[in-house]
């Protein structure tokens, strides 16, 4: 029991790494959109 106690602690921490990388992708995203837009005629 105490190794799945241990396993699911690190799944939520790996959960959230996960969640604030995809914040971090969306704003780059985002930024690179509005580079992208500046060049268009």
């Amino acid at each position: 029991m105490q190794e799945n106690v241990e396993v699911s602690e690190k799944n939520e921490e790996i959960s959230k790494i996960l969640l604030q990388v995809a914040d971090e992708l969306k704003i780059v995203c985002h930024n690179l959109e509005s580079e992208l837009n500046q060049f268009q005629i």
